[in-house]
């Protein structure tokens, strides 16, 4: 079931998800979602954030897209919140970032 939940975030991480949408698409309630992902060492926002900053950095890396773009096409709606969470999850900025790597 973690396996089967895992790959539907993995195909829809690019948008709005809650782990009770996330729950209803494995047919298991949301609690004993939430307590499959804490037996694998995640909760289901650190998986869902790690798949999002994964892609935002292939975006960063591998187009001229803009942040903002990029923000958008990860799922968040907010790039100053997305900038928090990718420099807490990087140690840089998307803009360091990608300034880094050219």
């Amino acid at each position: 079931l973690l396996v089967q939940a895992k790959q539907y975030i993995r195909e829809h991480y690019d948008r709005s998800l809650t782990l009770k949408e996330v729950a209803e698409q494995v047919h298991v309630s949301g609690s004993h979602l939430f307590a499959l992902f804490k037996t694998s060492g995640q909760t289901f926002l650190s998986f869902l954030t790690s798949i999002r900053l994964q892609r935002a950095m292939d975006l960063l890396s591998g187009t001229n897209l803009k942040i903002y773009e990029i923000v958008e096409q990860v799922g968040y709606t907010d790039p100053a919140y997305f900038t928090e969470v990718f420099k807490k999850y990087t140690g840089r900025t998307p803009y360091e970032y990608r300034s880094k790597l050219r």
